[in-house]
Formats: structure tokens, C-alpha cells, sequence
């Protein structure tokens, strides 16, 4: 099937009846977000892609990311406290998942670093204090947080202006 899929003149069109097996309805959306979720295939950072589903509390955002994403190695997170995201391990999934945009576009929240896994930022570097155990005196390391695909769902009308602007 998937031989048939990549061989295909119109692509999407052979993909069309395995993507209603697993989503029925939503014919455009699922569609554009199978696309934009292939950004979590390729090595590339700047390729790199943020979805955000945006809409009304239980109209299907979950069901669409989950249902999307399926095949993918997806780091599945609920929610950030405030730092968290600097620290997870993200080298081995291909996608992140954050259930529930929540407030993490608020600057207020120490986790609007958020916007800055896209492809347009090139990730981000982090530098944190750091104890040397041998001579017990405090340094900086840097640690570098690249871009990842990113999926995430919200109830929200008005979000940061710069995730708004770099989110499909």
C-alpha cells in the first residue's frame, strides 16, 4: 500500500482512503496536518513545523492530533511546568505532543520558550548555572534545544502574537 501511496501521481489522493480508516470527516484539516506532520521525518531542522488546533472545548482537536500523529515517535506531554521543557529529552522523539496549549505562550509563565522549538528560531540555546563537583565552584553550560514538530490543541481566541505567527 505504501508503494502504491509514494508511486502515485496525486499522492494525497492515494492517501485519502487510509486517513478516513483512522479520521472520519475533517477531509481538509487531516490532510494538511498528515503533510505538515512529515516535517517530523526529515533531518533538516529549518523544516521543522508547529501545529496548533485551535476550536471550540470538545470539538475533536484531540482526536485529530492523536489520530494524526499515529507512526511517529511522539513525546506525549499533558502539560510544562515552568522549565521543564528546557530539560526534556527530545533528541529521541520526532514529535511533540502537548496535550493542552495552556498558557505556555505567556511570558509570565517562564515557559514561553515554547514558540521558540520552530524551524524559524532554529531551537534555542539554554545556559544554566552548573556546580563543578571537583572544585565546588558554579559555572554556566550551555545546552541546546533544537526544533522539533510540534503539535498542540487550544480553546484560545487570542494567543502570543510570535507563537501565532510561527504556528500553522
Amino acid at each position: 500500500e505504501l508503494q502504491k501511496i509514494l508511486n502515485a501521481d496525486n499522492q494525497l489522493e492515494a492517501l485519502t482512503p487510509h486517513l478516513d480508516n483512522m479520521l472520519v470527516g475533517e477531509e481538509t484539516i487531516k490532510k494538511a496536518i498528515t503533510v505538515l506532520c512529515l516535517s517530523a521525518k526529515c533531518k533538516e531542522p529549518e523544516k521543522k513545523q508547529i501545529i496548533l488546533l485551535k476550536g471550540d472545548p470538545g470539538g475533536g482537536k484531540s482526536n485529530l492530533a492523536k489520530h494524526t500523529t499515529k507512526g511517529y515517535k511522539v513525546k506525549d506531554v499533558g502539560r510544562f511546568t515552568a522549565h521543564a521543557l528546557d530539560y526534556s529529552d527530545l533528541e529521541s522523539s520526532e514529535i511533540l505532543y502537548l496535550k493542552e496549549l495552556g498558557n505556555m505562550d505567556d511570558e509570565q509563565t517562564g515557559v514561553s520558550t515554547f514558540k521558540f522549538v520552530s524551524s524559524e528560531d532554529g531551537g534555542y540555546v539554554l545556559e544554566g548555572t552548573v556546580k563543578d563537583e571537583e572544585t565546588g565552584r558554579y559555572t554556566t553550560e550551555q545546552r541546546k534545544i533544537s526544533p522539533i514538530t510540534t503539535i498542540s490543541t487550544t480553546n484560545r481566541i487570542v494567543l502570543d502574537a510570535q507563537l501565532d505567527r510561527r504556528a500553522w
